[in-house]
């Protein structure tokens, strides 16, 4: 936009030169035409002159006027004609300059100046126009006035025709001006052809410029439809934000409306529990009335109809004592062989426990056995080093006796060889001290390699260092015993040169004393004898420290194969610990079966004595109806008149009303009676058909019923009949206030009451998002949940046998939370069958290990709200894939405790935004409709 401003302002400036200019040609031609005709008409006045008509222009002193006045005006053209030939070399100027460089600096002038400047041109062409029809009417009203005079006085003409003879030299010279005239028109004919041809020239011009402007002005509309469409487009957004502001809004007003209807709803519902309250207790008072008035007529009804009845309570009695005894049979015989079973169970169990408990004995007593050779090889080790040392000693005592004596044979004669001799036994005793510091030191070194492979032994994975460290011990001892050899060699060769000197002293003890020499050859022969013993000895101390080197390497032997012992049992140890762990995923699936099994007997246990009740009950009124009705019986022949209590039927009749009936209508009357009665084999046959599916559902868990039994055996002695009674209760409460389907919630895993919820589980980062991630990934099966909002194609595998996550450590409200909100998400991926148990961890753990129940997610414990005694178990399995089979060992499930340490959840009931105290108080809808309060309380307030 910016460049075509300019552009455009360059081509109006073109445009408006283009006009002038074409404005002044036009001007001019019509000018050149207007002195054409002018001209022609003074021409073909005076070409071929008459006589007459010479004598007029020569005696007529205003011709000449007339003629100056003509010439003055084609000078005056001329004049005009230069200036537009000026005018349009400079337009041509300009319009070359604009192409080549651009507009020129007046052409960025605003449009008002541009405006008048135009509007100044414009009155100046009209002021030249005006001028030159102005000077072309005179010239006309002139050429007017001398053709009148021409008419009015020729004979002044003629008589002045002599007065005029001097000026014939004039007329020639007009002549001579009139041939000028006609050249003059000439040029400017040629000039206007000129003219024509340029103008020509500058409408191709024209029209080339026109061409370029409407490209540019194409251009300028297309970049004008461009910034339309974005203005367009950004007004659209902005409409767009505003709707979407609008929206908000409405939400906004729409959440504070449905807040409202909340709480006038939880205000309603409280009244209206009020009002279910009394309206309960009026209908019990009905029912108790009803019952009342029901039990009169049953006993009048039943005076009436026992003769009816006695057949057929006796064939029933027969038929239940028949299927009673039936029942009763296959069931003890059922529990008989879940008994046994249970006991073969628990002796395989013992079997493998006691297996196991004697390989890890005889794994043990294997490695203590191993430690015990390693223990007495090394006592061997030491042994032989105390021997060796002790023969060390026994020939040093040798050599000092030895050494003694000689020096008391020769105590007087040879003192300085004695000197000698005690320096080289200082220097031996120098040489044992060392000796025996190194063999302290080696034990000191095998004590510490022993407690290193101790410690080996223990921790099992040291192992390599301590080897490391043996064979640097092994390593510093072999360099100690090359010193030693090599202080031995540079002892021995000290010893010879002292031998030596001693042997020349000695001949020249002998040159002075003879008598000596004997004694001299005996201390040579001693000397030798020396020698060879320190050879001996040195061979000796060879041999040992190659039998050390055979002995450490078969200790290195026995190592490395103490370490494979070792890798060994570990994995042995390992291979037990996954059979341990499989054993306890076997024993906890059977559990999880007792429980469902345990929980699916207790309430086909409380349908069945419910009915049986109920069977009793019918049975009891059958039975006094039959009673009363052989009490109170009638002859045909009798009529009691006095009657007084005649006691009504259903319809209303006496008895002495329906004897005086007819036989059809009486037949009628007991039909009706005995169609009132036709509900109770229907209900048998019913009761017989669920019967018939407990004892095929015990026997397809026969296995488990022994176990069972116990347990109910023992919870019935404890509880005394308290597991009926809640079960019953709880029934009857669902019963009265609804148990519809679970209302879903309208928020997502991902949303921030989720968040609530789990901080309010725990205060541990880490397993919340671990928890949420896999909530989320549960929710978005089998699909993956996308990475911060990025679409993703990828596809979630669940095992065969499900994915499982374990919660500890939670407060009832946080219970509550996860069964009536974050469940219900999950449950409603068809994809998924979600199974959820629930565990009160309150309890004694002696008396959890006898008493541990599973409840459903319906059923909750009343307790301290504060308190974490609750442990959750959420099993997601594909509803695509078969139900795993019992071989199949479960994964470990995904055990996440709680790190409830911090300040009271702020949804426990001692919250203000909390209205009840428990959540067992109220029903799904009302417990749903409490915890969305509080989560918006801690919206609010968060």
């Amino acid at each position: 936009m910016e460049l075509a401003r300019p552009l455009r302002a360059v081509i109006d400036e073109a445009t408006k030169t283009a006009n002038n200019f074409f404005l002044i040609s036009s001007i001019n031609v019509f000018y050149d035409i207007q002195l054409s005709l002018f001209i022609s008409q003074v021409s073909s006045s005076i070409h071929e002159p008459t006589p007459a008509q010479i004598r007029h222009y020569q005696f007529r002193p205003k011709m000449e006027k007339d003629l100056r006045d003509a010439y003055a005006a084609l000078k005056l053209l001329r004049a005009d004609l230069v200036k537009t030939r000026r005018d349009k070399r400079a337009l041509e100027a300009s319009l070359t300059h604009l192409q080549t460089h651009g507009p020129l600096p007046s052409s960025v002038q605003s449009g008002e100046t541009q405006c008048m400047q135009q509007e100044d041109f414009n009155a100046q062409l009209w002021r030249l126009a005006a001028k030159y029809e102005a000077r072309l009417g005179e010239m006309e009203r002139k050429l007017a006035e001398n053709n009148c005079q021409k008419k009015k006085t020729p004979e002044f003409e003629d008589n002045q025709r002599e007065d005029h003879q001097e000026e014939d030299g004039d007329g020639v010279e007009k002549l001579a001006m009139l041939n000028k005239l006609h050249s003059l028109t000439a040029t400017v004919k040629q000039q206007t052809q000129t003219m024509l041809a340029q103008q020509a020239a500058f409408a191709l011009q024209k029209g080339e410029l026109e061409t370029r402007l409407e490209d540019a002005l194409h251009a300028l509309q297309e970049e004008k439809l461009k910034v339309a469409d974005a203005v367009l487009e950004q007004q659209a957004a902005k409409e767009k934000y505003e709707f979407l502001k609008t929206q908000v809004e409405i939400l906004k007003e729409e959440k504070e409306k449905v807040e409202s209807k909340l709480a006038a709803h939880a205000q309603t519902s409280s009244i209206l529990k009020q009002q279910l309250e009394e309206k309960e207790e009026e209908r019990a008072e009905l029912e108790t009335q009803a019952r009342d008035r029901e039990l009169k007529v049953q006993l009048e009804y039943e005076q009436k109809m026992n003769t009816v009845v006695e057949e057929l309570n006796v064939r029933v009695r027969e038929n239940v004592e028949i299927k009673e005894k039936q029942l009763s049979e296959r069931y003890q015989h059922t529990i008989t062989g879940l008994q046994q079973k249970c006991g073969m169970l628990e002796s395989e169990l013992s079997s493998g426990n006691e297996k196991t408990m004697q390989y890890q004995k005889g794994a043990q007593e294997q490695y203590n056995m191993t430690l015990r050779d390693l223990e007495s090889k090394c006592a061997e080790l030491q042994k032989q080093l105390e021997d060796s040392e002790t023969k060390r000693a026994v020939e040093t005592k040798q050599y000092a006796s030895e050494l003694a004596g000689i020096d008391e044979q020769s105590a007087a004669e040879i003192r300085n060889l004695q000197n000698d001799l005690v320096d080289i036994k200082a220097e031996l005793s120098a040489a044992k001290a060392n000796k025996d510091d190194e063999a302290k030191k080696n034990e000191l070194k095998l004590a510490g390699a022993m407690q290193t492979v101790d410690e080996q032994n223990k921790t099992r994975k040291k192992l390599t260092t301590t080897l490391h460290e043996l064979e640097e011990t092994l390593e510093s001892v072999r360099s100690q015993l090359a010193a030693t050899e090599m202080k031995l060699s540079a002892e021995s060769i000290e010893h010879e040169k002292s031998l030596a000197e001693v042997s020349h002293s000695l001949q020249a003890m002998q040159q002075e004393n003879d008598q000596y020499v004997q004694s001299m050859h005996g201390l040579e022969i001693n000397l030798a004898e020396l020698q060879n013993q320190l050879a001996a000895s040195k061979a000796d101390r060879l041999a040992e420290a190659k039998t050390y080197e055979g002995k450490l390497k078969e200790v290195s032997r026995t190592s490395i194969q103490h370490e494979k012992n070792a890798r060994a049992l570990a994995m042995e140890k390992k291979s037990l610990e996954l059979e341990i762990h499989d054993a306890r995923q076997t024993s906890k699936l059977n559990t999880e079966k007792i429980f469902s099994c345990q929980s699916m007997m207790e309430q086909k246990a409380q349908e069945h004595v419910q009915y049986l009740n109920q069977v009793q009950e019918r049975c009891e009124s059958l039975e006094t109806q039959l009673l009363a009705a052989e009490d109170h019986k009638l002859t045909p022949a009798v009529k009691p008149i006095d009657a007084s209590y005649t006691l009504k039927v259903f319809h209303g009749l006496s008895d002495y009303e329906i004897a005086s009936l007819p036989s059809s209508k009486s037949w009628t009357l007991l039909r009706v009676g005995i169609s009132e009665m036709g509900g109770f084999l229907p209900n048998l046959q019913v009761l017989l058909g669920v019967m018939d599916s407990t004892l095929k559902l015990c026997e397809n868990h026969a296995d488990i019923l022994p176990t069972l039994f116990d347990r109910l055996q023992s919870k019935s002695a404890n509880e005394k009949g308290h597991l009926l009674i809640m079960p019953v209760a709880l029934k009857k409460c669902c019963a009265l206030h609804g148990d519809g389907p679970m209302p879903t919630p309208t928020f997502t895993i991902t949303s921030r009451e989720t968040a609530l919820i789990l901080q309010n589980w725990t205060q541990d980062r880490s397993k919340q998002l671990g928890v949420r991630r896999w909530l989320a990934r549960m929710e978005a099966y089998p699909g993956v949940p996308p990475l911060k909002g990025a679409s993703s194609n990828r596809v979630l595998e669940l095992p065969a046998e499900g994915c499982t996550l374990e919660l500890e450590d939670m407060t009832p409200e946080v219970k509550d939370a996860f069964l009536l909100l974050l469940i219900p998400i999950l449950k409603q991926n068809r994809a998924l069958h979600v199974r959820v148990f629930t565990r009160y961890t309150g309890a004694d753990a002696t008396v959890q290990k006898s008493q541990q129940e599973v409840v459903s997610a319906d059923a909750s414990i009343q307790e301290d709200p504060a308190e974490t005694v609750w442990a959750m178990r959420i099993h997601v399995q594909s509803a695509v894939m078969q139900r795993r089979p019992s071989s199949i060992t479960r994964p470990t499930p995904l055990h996440v405790p709680s790190s409830h340490h911090g300040p009271p959840s702020p949804l426990a009931p001692t919250s203000p935004a909390s209205s009840i105290s428990s959540s067992t108080s109220s029903t799904n809808s009302s417990r749903l409709q409490i915890i969305q309060e509080r989560l918006q309380y801690l919206h609010n307030n968060g």
